[in-house]
């Protein structure tokens, strides 16, 4: 007859494991900050583009 501490290990063993949360905290590397600023850059011109067709400035 098996005790209550053995078959409370098992069902422990059976539950997935969870990813390493340091894994999340590594640094990136300088050409995915570089792509990051990149992708930054595209995003915010083309936002800037499009204010400037919804609210055109009167230059004159």
């Amino acid at each position: 007859m098996k005790s209550d501490k053995s078959l409370g290990s098992t069902s422990r063993l059976s539950q997935p494991m969870r990813p390493a949360t340091l894994s999340a905290l590594e640094p990136l590397t300088r050409s995915e900050i570089d792509a990051l600023r990149q992708k930054k850059r595209r995003i915010s011109d083309s936002y800037q583009k499009t204010l400037a067709k919804s609210f055109p400035v009167n230059q004159g």
